[in-house]
């Protein structure tokens, strides 16, 4: 299974779309980006953690670690 199967069976249907979509934009615009489940959520990186997808009770968050180091 998938890191972003697994996240979505942790989360509300509702946030499926925003879930895929942002997944979907992450994948393309930055292709070597591996991700993972951390700390429940859906955690992109390479060396280190670079973004996460994070559920909350209504809405998802675009959480970015050290952008100004890409």
């Amino acid at each position: 299974m998938s890191a972003l199967e697994q996240f979505l069976d942790t989360i509300p249907d509702w946030q499926h779309p925003s879930v895929k979509k942002l997944h979907s934009t992450i994948s393309l615009l930055e292709p070597q980006l591996s991700s993972s489940i951390k700390w429940g959520n859906l955690t992109y990186h390479t060396s280190g953690n670079v973004c996460a997808l994070v559920s909350h009770k209504n809405h998802i968050n675009l959480q970015i670690w050290n952008a100004l180091s890409w």
